[in-house]
């Protein structure tokens, strides 16, 4: 390979005409008065000489060039070939010819009867690289570098940008394209390069003047002309010298991502759709797999692709899947696009009809001359479907003139430091586009963490500079160190993906001699309540490797607002000598919880053995939140907020089921049904993704446009495929098991989009309806969030990688039976499960690289993806990442829910876990010491969280659930499965909103449980808290001897309808109309309850229901049950209702209750109805208003 060269490349120069010319010019490296230039424009391969030609054009107005004898100019090409070249823009220059790289100069018969220049002023040159007549696979696959140079007057010599092609791909564009003049020499390129390079290439048909040469022959054979015939300008026949024969030797690979090869575009690319049918998504035609493909609902459907920057569009390929199950069909297709400064599509070729067929491949190509930076294809009619179908969409073409950052050189002025040595750190930024750019910024990271940023100005064509920072101090570790530059994407370019170096080699930053104190704020209780004493304790550590003084030092807590106000500051002096490893606590004192959300600033004066570098931690920042409900790290709007503006529809509120208004969170929306209209929201915090609750017409799949400060920035793919579950008024205890029924009910569902960038706070964000986006969309409700970056592996050398292994389970395997992995961690990406993981043998981490990235989704419809730990397992933890069951129908097995635990399986820890579309989260049966922490839960078909059979003592805390099918959050005391009574589990600040069936928060049975900050709202039929004592027809528990504690709640818009009222002596409807909270002993004790601190908002009917049941008699008699300290608005009828007769059959509440300054404000009818037809019911009353 490396003696190609000397002995292949004779040039010869002649005038022709360029068939392929590239995307716009090359950059090139000017003169130091920046007027001479150089570049290159194209190749083309001719038949008759058979050699491939390079075109080259000179820029020159000032005539800084020099000339030759014969008038021409002194310009001329270098070539190089594969492993000759490693770094073309330094190899590819006159003083490096010799050898392996050879260069040849033009002379007055090389210059080129057409300029292809920018200017008149321009001349063009061509030179012909003649094949020889041996040559072979090898040379037509070899990669070959060519560079266009000048010399000036000077002596000096200008270059243009090396480019790179290999024949073999100059000739498959050629031949597909139909680019050669005639049948000869479209016949050349087939037998002479492309099936001597592959063997299997597939030999093509085209019609030469309405005349077919079929693959078979070439005898011409009259047809019918094609719909789209491409044309060829004819070529000029060179003059050609003599050159010598390639090598046969060893070719190497070209390389796939130079920028100005001919590539798919499209690949890697998201696409979106205005319309899906079913799971057959936009994203299916561009995954490179066509067994799977897209359909739209209908004629005139559109299917787009975002290339991300312009590019000279060639042609788009259209696959179908080849097999012949699919049947021949034909597809009225339109082709339009739009440039990267523009918004609105126009067409780029006109609708036709193509014929796609499994006998030829079941694929078209569509031939296009334009430049797009997006690309959408608008499928007017399908004779083989009732929308368009594509199983994948390929767009060739070469990136258009832009500019294009890459990092040529990143270093550091020390690679072996002390942590108090600075580290300054060098980066050179080359502009390698074609066009100047704007100021741009580069980033430096060590590792994965960022350590510092700098601006740097616009750079011209070709133009570098060097940024030098400061880094500062680094703990003492290795590191490597990267740079990224343009990291927000705020420079269009050719590439987007060469902006980033790594250095060779680690930094290594070695420890000091010194004492390093660290102090940590810790309180109690750990989620305190809005009037909580929360008591500060501090522990100050030495975590250097030289002992503290044996002295005093101060240890302070300020506990700060969210705008950084202090508003108490707790401080104490403690002494003693603090050895290396050890630590020293102390208690600060105590303070009374204010609702909000605040920083506790922990500090310790500084030792005076600790050096500067290591008392930056003498200062550590921790948050607490004060207040009821989750505390999410997303913020909610409203879309019919009076504060957003919007040009759509605000839907008058209501609380119907089966209405767009009446599921909706706040209960009303905003319609958006008319292109154009939009919701607008100013960002209340910064945010690089947005959730949507959106509801479109049952049956379709689409999309929504999003705008940032009235720039297109993503569209959000919505869904039908989990929502519009059918039922009937008299059969709503079906929802989620079955479509059975003619009304169409849980309306509503969620898309996600994670943004290019972070938008800050203050920022427009439009949730808008385009013309290719679905026919009308119902916006419910937005989250707004900053999502952190992806998390990396903790420690590689403990965490086995899932990248390394073909499926998810073979990477939980591998660490299970392994002695020294004791997790897995599962980078981002899509992760396909086919069924549940079994865990046993022993505990394992399983983490992924957060909930935006990592996300597992079930690959069957009707599918789900999970965990099942078994014995043995005891410790396990699942934390960070994302499940998406395909579940539409309810399934109360085990294969409905995200994670099952055998019983008696104990110490789970499930944190930061986000689930969609399961039927819950978890349902624990024996299952104690469990925590579950920071987790989302939205669209079930069932509960999200419920603990039952013995299980003991587990937390959940700070979870956030939405659309739950069931209780959102459940304790049901069951023994059906064994075990005792439900005791000593506490919920503590949780979230539930839109729950479509049961209540926010539900209580079965059991003792000395609590629920405490707690926030519930729209509860769809049922209530927003449920104290409950019935069985449901298993062997259960009532509630226990020790006190069950509800304290801290806030409930807006909770109650609803269920279940028939057949028999009631108070109903509006034909359903049991239900309070925000409801106490009901059923077939098993209901006693020792405390209810506080409870305020109770807008309820539907009531705000306290209490009810009994019967058989003929009252069941039971509830005793010792608490309301104390409880505040009940504008309820819509009643504030309390005591049920005299909920239904047929049954009777008066029975027991006795105490009121403790619970008040009524603003009934719709009156404060209290009922209790004068409970002779058996007894009230004490204290501080109430009724």
């Amino acid at each position: 390979m490396r003696k190609i060269l000397r002995r292949a490349l004779a040039i010869v120069l002649t005038a022709v005409t360029i068939v392929q010319p590239m995307a716009g010019y090359p950059s090139i490296a000017k003169a130091a008065d920046d007027n001479a230039s150089i570049s290159i424009n194209g190749y083309q391969i001719s038949s008759i000489v058979e050699g491939y030609r390079t075109i080259y054009t000179l820029s020159d107005s000032k005539s800084q060039v020099a000339v030759n004898n014969d008038g021409s100019a002194k310009v001329g090409l270098i070539y190089g070939i594969g492993d000759s070249v490693s770094n073309a823009d330094t190899d590819l220059v006159i003083g490096n010819v010799g050898g392996n790289i050879i260069n040849s100069s033009a002379s007055i018969t090389g210059k080129s009867d057409i300029n292809y220049g920018k200017d008149s002023s321009d001349q063009s040159y061509v030179m012909t690289m003649k094949f020889g007549d041996n040559a072979s696979a090898a040379f037509y696959n070899a990669k070959i570098y060519v560079r266009a140079y000048a010399q000036l007057k000077d002596g000096s010599y200008i270059y243009s940008n090396a480019k790179s092609l290999t024949i073999y791909k100059l000739a498959d564009y050629l031949y597909k394209n139909i680019m050669m003049s005639n049948a000869q020499g479209h016949s050349y390129l087939y037998d002479s390069i492309l099936s001597v390079t592959n063997s299997s290439y597939k030999e093509i048909s085209y019609d030469w003047n309405h005349a077919i040469v079929p693959a078979e022959s070439s005898t011409p054979k009259p047809t019918v002309a094609p719909t789209e015939k491409p044309t060829e300008a004819p070529t000029v026949a060179p003059t050609e010298k003599p050159t010598e024969e390639p090598s046969s030797e060893k070719p190497v690979n070209p390389d796939p991502d130079d920028p100005d090869e001919i590539t798919n575009l499209s690949k890697g690319k998201t696409g979106t759709a205005s319309s899906t049918v079913h799971t057959f998504v936009a994203a299916n035609a561009f995954d490179g797999n066509t067994d799977t493909y897209w359909e739209g609902s209908g004629a005139n459907q559109t299917l787009s692709v975002d290339l991300g920057a312009d590019a000279t569009l060639l042609y788009i390929v259209v696959k179908l899947n080849p097999s012949s199950a699919w049947g021949a069909r034909t597809q009225r297709i339109e082709v339009l696009g739009h440039t990267q400064y523009a918004t609105g599509y126009t067409t780029l070729v006109a609708a036709a009809d193509y014929k796609f067929d499994p006998a030829s491949g079941n694929e078209i190509r569509i031939p296009v001359t334009a430049k797009a930076s997006e690309v959408q294809l608008k499928f007017v009619s399908n004779t083989g479907a009732g929308g368009g179908q594509a199983a994948e969409v390929e767009v060739y073409g070469i990136p258009a003139d832009n500019p294009d950052f890459v990092i040529t050189g990143l270093t550091a002025n020390k690679t072996s430091l002390y942590e108090n040595e600075d580290l300054i750190l060098s980066a050179v930024v080359k502009n390698r586009g074609t066009l100047s750019s704007k100021d741009s910024t580069i980033t430096f990271y060590k590792d994965d963490k960022k350590l510092c940023a700098a601006e740097f100005r616009a750079l011209a064509p070709g133009e570098s500079t060097t940024i030098r920072l400061n880094a500062g101090n680094l703990d003492a570790g290795e590191y490597v160190i990267s740079a990224v530059v343009d990291e927000d994407n705020k420079v269009i370019e050719k590439r987007e993906d060469n902006n980033s170096l790594a250095m060779s080699g680690k930094i290594t930053v070695k420890e000091v001699e010194s004492v390093d104190i660290v102090p940590i704020a810790s309180w109690s209780p750990s989620n305190p309540g809005i009037g909580d004493e929360v008591d500060f304790t501090v522990t100050v550590s030495n975590k250097g490797n030289q002992n503290t003084a044996d002295s005093s030092r101060t240890v302070t807590v300020k506990i700060k607002d969210e705008d950084g106000n202090v508003i108490k500051t707790l401080s104490r002096t403690v002494s003693g000598k603090i050895n290396v490893g050890e630590s020293i606590t102390t208690d600060l004192g105590k303070w009374t919880a204010v609702d909000g959300k605040y920083i506790i600033e922990t500090s310790v004066t500084a030792d005076n053995g600790e050096l500067d570098v290591k008392q930056k931690n003498n200062t550590v920042s921790s948050s607490l939140y004060v207040g009821r409900g989750a505390n999410m790290p997303f913020v909610t709007v409203e879309a019919e907020a009076l504060s957003n503006k919007t040009t759509g529809t605000r839907l008058a509120p209501n609380r119907k089921l089966a209405d767009y208004a009446g599921e909706a969170s706040g209960r009303s929306a905003v319609l958006l049904d008319s292109n154009g209209e939009y919701v607008e929201f100013t960002l209340p915090s910064a945010t690089n993704a947005v959730v949507l609750r959106a509801s479109i017409p049952k049956g379709t799949n689409g999309t929504v446009s999003v705008y940032a400060d009235n720039t297109k920035i993503g569209k959000i793919n919505l869904t039908t495929d989990y929502s519009y579950h059918m039922g009937s008024p008299t059969s709503l205890g079906q929802l989620g098991y079955s479509d059975s029924g003619s009304t169409a009910y849980w309306l509503y569902d969620d898309g996600q989009l994670l943004l290019d960038k972070t938008y800050p706070a203050g920022t427009k964000l439009k949730i808008q309806k385009d013309s290719d986006d679905v026919q009308w969309v119902y916006c419910d409700m937005v989250e707004f969030e900053k999502v952190a970056a992806p998390l990396e592996n903790p420690d590689p050398s403990k965490y086995v990688d899932a990248s390394n292994y073909q499926t998810l389970e073979a990477a939980v395997n591998a660490a299970r039976v392994s002695s020294t992995y004791t997790g897995v961690y599962i980078p981002a990406g899509e992760w396909q499960m086919s069924n549940q993981i079994t865990l046993y043998g022993k505990a394992l981490d399983i983490v992924g690289a957060g909930m935006w990235y990592t996300k597992l989704v079930a690959s069957g419809s009707n599918g789900s993806a999970g965990f099942m730990i078994n014995s043995g397992t005891d410790g396990t933890k699942i934390r960070e990442l994302s499940a998406w069951s395909k579940r539409r129908n309810r399934s109360d097995g085990p294969e409905g829910k995200f994670i099952n635990t055998a019983a008696g399986v104990n110490h789970i820890t499930v944190d930061n876990v986000w689930i969609e579309h399961f039927t819950c989260l978890y349902w624990g049966q024996n299952a104690s010491y469990n925590t579950f922490t920071n987790c989302r839960m939205k669209n079930t078909l069932a509960d999200g969280i419920n603990m039952t059979n013995g299980s003991n003592y587990n937390v959940i805390s700070n979870c956030y659930a939405r659309a739950t099918g069931d209780d959102s959050f459940a304790l049901f005391s069951a023994a059906d499965a064994g075990g005792s009574i439900n005791t000593g589990n506490v919920y503590s600040n949780l979230t539930a909103v839109c729950v479509r069936r049961a209540a926010a928060f539900a209580i079965y049975g059991g003792e000395d449980n609590t629920f405490k900050n707690l926030y519930a709202a729209d509860t769809l039929t049922y209530p927003g808290l449920t104290i409950n004592s019935y069985s449901f027809g298993y062997q259960a528990y009532g509630f226990g001897s020790k006190m069950t504690y509800v304290d801290g709640v806030t409930m807006d818009r909770c109650g609803g309808d269920y279940w028939t009222s057949v028999g009631s002596d108070d109903h509006i409807n034909d359903y049991q109309n239900f309070g925000a909270i409801w106490v009901y002993s059923g077939d098993k004790e209901l006693k020792n309850i405390t209810m506080s601190n409870i305020d109770i908002n807008d309820p539907t009917y009531f705000g306290i229901m209490i009810q009994t049941m019967y058989s003929g008699s009252a069941l039971h008699t509830m005793s010792n049950v608490n309301f104390k300290d409880i505040t009940i608005n504008n309820p819509g009828r009643y504030g309390i209702k005591f049920n005299i007769r909920a239904e047929q059959g049954q009777g008066p509440v029975v027991g006795s209750f105490n009121f403790d300054n619970v008040n009524v404000n603003n009934p719709g009818v009156q404060s209290m109805y009922g209790l004068s037809g409970c002779p058996d019911c007894t009230v004490t009353k204290t501080n109430c208003n009724w």
